[in-house]
């Protein structure tokens, strides 16, 4: 505010007219001189409010606007995640089925392999005739073949999950079987799989179709099974697999000392109960749950076969499943007809299509999920998640059409249609209240306005002072004013609030409240003008959230420590140290940031010329004040500052005051005869928000070390106090995120209205 703004001021130093060094004011209240111009003001103020009226409510009907359509976002996002939610769980059960019973079949084979005579007879085998370049059959019929195989033949297994067995060198080439056309055939091994054999891994194969089909074989029947047959007409004979039919081997590494034999094989049919373990969970119509192997093809049953026959993407014979006949690839326009081309053929035709993004992600080792929507191997654009099981080495994704996941979408677009038609004729009505919004503002009185700065409301009031919310009318800068009116001012009241805003200016401390301008109208009115903060006092803080964490204790009382340090450097005490009087403020990104306000009780040490405190006058806040500032104000320094900040941290960590009592005389004789107890003596169990009691000792050192009656005792400075505070074990346990969650948290819960630099001040004003 420039200096030809106000007329001239009358100093505190001067009551005789002098003119003051602050420069001059205008007059602040419509006096008989200003009363056209606070006319025209007010003229213009209702003018203005007729012409914001209309644009208010077209603000107020964009809110409502944006905010429908927030609320329709927000639903499609949260359908997302429910669909998420869900295709996610299925496939992990899914998942978990599937290898509990690949488990199974794993512990099936190990217990065979451990039948001693089974063991034995399969290493003579292997010895006698494994992994040898070309294995003549003949070799195999000899008499110890033969002797081996009979032994072999008592393995133990259940025949209703297993098709047979047989024993395999490590070239994959079949030494002996219950099923004599696979003895000397060479089985197409994975190379995964081989490599667990050779690490002497029990495992499972994914399904292959084998070389040689397996024949069918009868199994022996019973009196009673004979019965049952000549009952139901059925034959008792086992069906073998049919031709192409696949197989799964779950294998048991035979090894002697550290070189890999071969191994025992227990012989699966995948589509008696492999294929469809997948499908034991899932919902809807739609949904499924498939494993793929490396290079896409399906290795369970598709839920859609009727769907892919039709559509040329599965043999029309029912005896071709999808499993290993489907790749899991985005099909054509011209789909490729199953079973109708050579094998080699197919798989070049099917190695030109794209893999589904499913495929293509999880056969690079990566999980994930498509909520978006994306075609699979039907070509039907669906949602999914995926991942890749690398103990087993394949692929599972689980899938839903994308119509019949979002379905309920339509539903809600519908309601969120009707929502907006109900947002239009709010808006319409909200319109219709212009007329009475204008009518309210050309019954405003008129802004009172001080200079350059409009006062828009009030904020609080202190014993001598009121403090307005203003808006500086170029900068448009908030700010607050603190007017000590007329009927209030004396010479001892207006050299008080000189002095008060004279020494704040002098502190730059960012820590430190900040002092725009002063001024003095020419009825007598004086005020100074303040930087306006929103914030919560420390008094209010203990009142609202109890007792804080010690890292938080530290990370206040520290940024104090700079302030006051400051204003001890220049010669000044606050002697009026109170959490009322401490603002925490979360503007200009930085979260819990401390200001130090209201030195209108400030003494300079070192300037006898300001004699307004009197020995036998008491000027603080008992419950916070050094027992030498109770016996004689005018003695007190930089260190009865360190007292009462250590009150105010003894208060903030245990949410008790140092001592307590109904009259302040109580509260008084206390503080200069009675030893407080430490803080964890005042606070039992937690607060409600789960901070414990449990206070760290080096930190109640430090505040008990503050609190001494003699001032020798405690810290002599505020870089002192700083120092110690910064070794405390909780120093850094309060950090930037914290600080952010407690006032997000605060702001969501709407405890209150934000209280404000200004509002704080004004309530403590002297």
């Amino acid at each position: 505010m420039a200096s030809s703004d106000f007329p001239k001021l009358q100093s505190s130093d001067d009551s005789s007219g002098r003119e003051n060094r602050w420069g001059d004011a205008k007059s602040l209240w419509p006096s008989s001189a200003s009363h056209n111009s606070v006319a025209r003001n007010t003229q213009a103020s209702r003018s203005r409010a007729r012409r914001l009226a209309p644009w208010i409510a077209g603000t107020v009907s964009l809110l409502l606007l944006l905010t429908t359509l927030l609320i329709g976002w927000r639903v499609r996002e949260s359908m997302r995640r429910v669909n998420r939610t869900s295709i996610e769980t299925i496939r992990s059960a899914n998942v978990a089925i599937m290898d509990l019973w690949l488990t199974a079949r794993t512990d099936d084979v190990s217990v065979a392999l451990s039948d001693a005579k089974v063991r034995s007879a399969s290493l003579a085998l292997l010895n006698a005739h494994g992994n040898r370049g070309v294995i003549n059959p003949s070799d195999l019929q000899s008499k110890d073949a033969r002797d081996a195989t009979s032994q072999l033949a008592r393995i133990a297994f259940d025949r209703r999950d297993y098709l047979g067995w047989c024993v395999i060198d490590s070239r994959g080439t079949v030494l002996a079987s219950d099923h004599p056309e696979w003895v000397a055939v060479q089985l197409p091994i994975p190379l995964d799989t081989q490599d667990q054999i050779d690490r002497s891994i029990t495992t499972v194969t994914r399904p292959f179709v084998p070389p040689v089909s397996l024949a069918k074989k009868k199994t022996k029947t019973t009196p009673d099974a004979n019965a049952k047959q000549s009952k139901t007409g059925k034959s008792s004979s086992k069906k073998s697999l049919s031709g192409n039919a696949p197989v799964m081997l779950a294998i048991a590494p035979i090894s002697e000392g550290v070189r890999s034999l071969g191994a025992l094989v227990l012989i699966i049919d995948p589509l008696q109960k492999f294929c469809d373990l997948l499908q034991s969970a899932r919902i809807g119509k739609s949904c499924e749950t498939i494993a793929f192997d490396r290079s896409g093809v399906l290795i369970t049953r598709s839920r859609f076969e009727s769907q892919l026959r039709q559509s040329g993407l599965l043999s029309s014979d029912r005896r071709v499943t999808s499993a290993l006949n489907v790749h899991s690839r985005v099909p054509s326009d011209s789909p490729i007809p199953s079973g109708t081309q050579s094998p080699k053929l197919l798989a070049r035709q099917m190695a030109e299509l794209t893999l589904t993004e499913a495929a293509d992600q999880a056969t690079r080792g990566a999980a994930g999920s498509n909520l978006t929507g994306y075609l699979d191997y039907r070509g039907v654009n669906v949602i999914g998640t995926w991942c890749w099981v690398p103990k087993y080495n394949f692929g599972v994704v689980t899938k839903m059409d994308y119509e019949e996941a979002y379905g309920p979408m339509q539903i809600l677009r519908n309601a969120f249609i009707m929502l907006l038609g109900v947002v239009g004729l709010a808006s319409m009505g909200l319109f219709a209240l212009v007329a009475i919004i204008r009518r309210f503002a050309a019954d405003q009185t008129p802004v009172r306005r001080l200079g350059q700065y409009d006062l828009t409301e009030s904020l609080g009031h202190g014993g001598m002072g009121r403090v307005y919310r203003g808006r500086h009318e170029s900068l448009r800068r908030d700010v607050a004013v603190k007017v000590l009116e007329p009927t209030a001012v004396n010479h001892h009241s207006f050299a008080r609030f000189e002095r008060e805003v004279r020494l704040t200016a002098k502190l730059g401390h960012p820590n430190t409240i900040d002092i725009y301008d002063f001024g003095r109208t020419d009825d007598g009115t004086f005020f100074y003008v303040m930087e306006f903060v929103e914030g919560i006092s420390l008094d209010d803080l203990i009142r609202e959230d109890g007792w804080q964490s010690p890292g938080r204790v530290i990370h206040i009382l520290t940024q104090i420590c700079g302030s006051l340090n400051e204003a001890h450097e220049q010669g000044m005490v606050h002697r009026d140290i109170k959490p009322a009087n401490i603002l925490l403020s979360s503007g200009v990104g930085v979260c819990d940031l401390v200001k130090v306000l209201d030195f209108g009780l400030v003494r300079e040490i070192d300037h006898d010329t300001l004699q307004l405190t009197q020995s036998a006058s008491i000027t603080g806040t008992p419950l916070y004040m050094s027992p030498e500032a109770i016996r004689d104000a005018s003695t007190a320094d930089a260190r009865s500052d360190i007292y009462s900040l250590g009150a105010v941290g003894y208060h903030l960590l245990c949410g008790q005051t140092v001592f307590s009592g109904e009259l302040a005389a109580d509260v008084c004789a206390k503080q200069l005869h009675e030893i407080p107890l430490r803080p964890c003596q005042r606070a039992v169990g937690t607060n409600q928000h789960g901070v414990n009691s449990d206070f760290p000792d080096d930190l109640q050192d430090i505040l008990m070390n503050c609190l001494q009656k003699d001032p020798l005792a405690r810290p002599q400075s505020m870089a002192e106090l700083a120092d110690a505070l910064g070794q405390c074990q909780d120093a850094c346990n309060w950090k930037a995120s914290d600080a952010r969650s407690w006032w997000e948290t605060r702001l969501n819960r709407a405890i209150e209205s934000p209280r404000d630099l200004a509002s704080d001040f004004a309530d403590n004003a002297p």
